[in-house]
């Protein structure tokens, strides 16, 4: 469905956003390594201020990743709130239009009471694409190693 198709882009999305994210988080790691190095030439040599707009670079790389990749785990959350909703008007409007009559009370409240039985799983599915993806980019990291 819709739904689906949406919490896979967003999970898709929050992958790129994460890896954008683990790659910035080594690069400044590497650049704080050759700082803290080489110390006493960047005193010597007065090359603090370079290295300092080097490292506020690339921590702004990475915390411009990681608050994507929030927004979207938030996203893909909300997205799974909102689908027994949207759901539930869909279902019932088009019920409503097929019989061209207006729905009964005996018509609407059992179909309310089997969507909202369905609506955890349809608010969990979004997220969990989320940490499947999550999980599965820290075992091809672990592999690499």
């Amino acid at each position: 469905s819709i739904g689906m198709l949406l919490g896979n882009w967003t999970s898709l999305k929050a992958k790129s956003s994460e890896q954008t994210a683990l790659i910035a988080s080594e690069e400044r790691l590497l650049l704080v390594r050759d700082i803290l190095t080489s110390m006493e030439a960047v005193k010597a040599l007065t090359w603090e201020d370079k290295f300092l707009t080097s490292l506020e670079t690339c921590r702004t790389r990475e915390t411009k990743a990681y608050r994507r990749y929030h927004q979207l785990r938030a996203m893909g959350a909300n997205l799974g709130r909102c689908l027994p909703v949207v759901g539930a008007c869909s279902v019932i409007m088009g019920a409503a239009f097929l019989e061209k009559r207006p729905l009964r009370a005996e018509e609407i409240y059992p179909l309310l009471a089997l969507l909202q039985g369905m609506r955890d799983a349809l608010c969990m599915s979004p997220t969990q694409f989320v940490y499947v993806r999550s999980f599965l980019l820290s075992l091809q990291r672990l592999q690499r190693s």
